[in-house]
């Protein structure tokens, strides 16, 4: 490959080069996440305009960049995908041929997201959920507050697609069945959108559920969106097809009707906590990330203060709640482990690294372990570290698996960096290294399978029934 010296890109791989941010195998990676470095900072962007300001929405959807210049950004990702990424899942010649075929794309006078669309399937390529590209966090405000959005969200459920949000069309009332939309049917669309996300391997739960909860983001990033729409439908209780022409609408019209951009589908708990009842204990693991004000050792407490009361009431069943858990350190994930495990064993493959020594050594019992019946509740969105922990339950035969396939299983790479790159400023973030635990016989770049698969519909959501929980609940009760 062609050397280029001094090119702005440069500053992205010395950066990449250089700095580690490792985020202990975690990813919850949502356009306008705070705390995300702009490490690739020019002295442009030091002066770029106020978020939400008119001239920041002019420089999002009107400042167009030179064919040179997005050939660097470009250029910068292809790199870095060539040198530093651990292509871990990585069908080597689809890539190859996608990066060429894409960089013909790029046009004099793009603009960010022209751009975005052109390198988000690169990085779905990758089939690895640690590497992302999407806009920056201002430009993202920036895109929220000024694109037109479909007034309907929708939810992916046995290949059809339903409304699940509409507050301002009641043509379209939920659990309506829409055909196509401007004349490309739902399962083409669902197609494109699922192209432009990254996850790990052939995995498809997570980025599916990724699109429910924000179908009209995810459509509107990825298509420009006019004014006006047309849609094909059918009503939930009609059976027959019907056209409608709506208006496209904006985040504050769905906010001013009570709706959301999001489809926020989940009903579930964002922070770890414990329930007791007669018959079971509950533990809802959200995240294995400390943070906010949280550390290592406090989620330790927590687990170790759970198990210890459960040991002292004598209670016979556990269910263990990490559906949504995106993942975090596996310090805290392998503490769980210890509470768990029916021989001690290791937590981390040598092929690891150096990263976790202590993890390649057999995780000593728990004070506190338990060993009655376990019931572990999850679902694509359980990612990363844990996948890991999922993985090591599946292999060694511990508990009961309930809910559908993860989003991750036994190896993914991260020790992930984020930059921004610097003429698009587009926000793009790279995994650098593989992590394994101690596994074998897994199919590799698929998720842990569930002993039973529970997936719930969209009425049993809407309702609240938790179809999982309600799994668990049935098997306490089997001999």
């Amino acid at each position: 490959m062609r050397k280029r010296e001094n090119k702005p890109y440069s500053v992205v791989l010395a950066l990449l080069c250089a700095m580690i941010v490792f985020n202990g195998c975690s990813s919850e990676f949502r356009p306008g996440n705070a705390g995300v470095a702009n490490l690739a900072a020019t002295s442009a962007q030091a002066q770029s305009p106020v978020e939400g300001s008119d001239e920041s929405t002019r420089n999002l959807h009107n400042k167009q960049f030179t064919l040179a210049q997005l050939q660097e950004d470009f250029g910068g990702i292809r790199e870095t995908m060539a040198n530093f990424h651990p292509r871990l899942y990585t069908d080597e010649e689809e890539l190859e041929t996608l990066l060429a075929s894409q960089y013909i794309q790029l046009e004099e006078g793009m603009t960010a997201i022209d751009f975005y669309r052109v390198t988000a399937p690169i990085i779905s390529a990758s089939r690895c959920g640690h590497t992302y590209i999407g806009l920056s966090e201002q430009d993202s405000t920036t895109f929220l507050a000024s694109a037109q959005f479909l007034p309907f969200n929708l939810y992916w459920q046995n290949k059809r697609a339903l409304v699940n949000a509409n507050a301002l069309i009641p043509q379209l009332p939920i659990g309506t069945q829409v055909l196509s939309i401007n004349g490309v049917k739902t399962e083409e669309v669902m197609a494109e959108l699922m192209q432009n996300l990254a996850s790990d391997g052939e995995n498809q739960t997570q980025k599916i559920r990724a699109i429910n909860d924000g179908f009209r983001y995810h459509y509107a990033m990825d298509n420009p969106t006019p004014d006006e729409i047309s849609v094909e439908y059918i009503g939930p209780d009609q059976g027959v097809k019907r056209s409608l022409v709506i208006q496209t609408v904006s985040k504050s019209d769905l906010e001013a009707a009570g709706d959301s951009v999001w489809g926020h589908m989940s009903r579930l708990s964002r922070e770890n906590g414990s329930s007791y009842e007669k018959d079971h204990a509950y533990m809802r693991m959200a995240s294995f990330y400390p943070s906010g004000g949280a550390s290592v050792d406090s989620y330790k407490t927590f687990i170790d203060d759970f198990f210890a009361k459960v040991k002292q009431d004598q209670i016979e069943n556990v269910v263990i709640d990490v559906r949504d858990n995106s993942g975090g350190d596996p310090n805290v994930a392998a503490h769980l482990l210890s509470c768990l495990e029916k021989t001690e064993v290791p937590y981390f493959d040598e092929k690891s690294g150096s990263y976790y020594p202590h993890l390649m050594k057999p995780v000593p019992f728990a004070d506190n372990r338990f060993s009655g019946k376990l019931y572990v509740l999850m679902n694509g969105n359980c990612f990363s570290t844990t996948g890991h922990f999922l993985a090591l339950l599946k292999y060694h035969g511990i508990g009961t698996l309930i809910g559908e396939e993860s989003g991750a299983s036994f190896a993914c790479s991260d020790a992930s960096v984020t930059v921004n790159l610097p003429h698009t400023n587009l926000m793009f973030k790279s995994s650098r290294r593989i992590f394994q635990v101690a596994v074998e016989g897994l199919t590799p770049g698929r998720g842990v399978f569930p002993d039973y698969p529970v997936v719930a519909t969209l009425d049993e959501i809407l309702s609240g029934k938790d179809v999982e929980m309600a799994k668990a609940l049935e098997l306490m009760e089997k001999p």
